[in-house]
């Protein structure tokens, strides 16, 4: 029986050799794993962190085009106060005119009148030294002949 527990010890041995070879490649592989899950951490890390300033750098651009446009806007606003300003005036500057004219309306008429008179009185008048020409042409040929 001593023989048999040299047996069982020598089996158990040789079973204990193995699982310890084998926990070796387990733990060769375990820190093959280890390094490989460490260089994707870093790897990741890195992407991160390239996404991320890529992130604040879009971030700023949009921050600085929104400030332009915001500046646009105000200064376009400013612009849009001065034109309605410039239109009140332009309103007023309008209206003095519409009245200049409603002034003028009874004069230029008047003017109208008085010109339709001269153009008949100078029509009468053309006719009469029409008549007048026609008579000395007709007397000077009857004392010519």
């Amino acid at each position: 029986s001593f023989e048999a527990q040299n047996e069982r010890f020598d089996r158990l041995e040789t079973r204990m050799d193995r699982l310890e070879s084998r926990m070796d490649g387990l733990e060769s592989r375990m820190a093959v794993l280890e390094r490989r899950v460490d260089a994707m951490d870093l790897k990741f890390e890195e992407k991160f962190l390239g996404v991320y300033e890529r992130l604040d750098s879009e971030r700023a651009a949009r921050e600085q085009f929104e400030r332009r446009v915001k500046d646009r806007l105000e200064a376009m606003g400013r612009e849009i106060g001065d034109l309605r300003q410039v239109v009140v005036r332009l309103d007023a500057r309008v209206d003095g005119l519409r009245e200049d004219v409603t002034r003028l309306d009874a004069p230029v008429t008047d003017l109208e009148k008085r010109m339709v008179g001269v153009n008949a009185r100078l029509d009468g008048l053309s006719n009469d030294m029409r008549q007048r020409f026609r008579v000395v042409n007709e007397r000077l040929s009857s004392l010519a002949a």
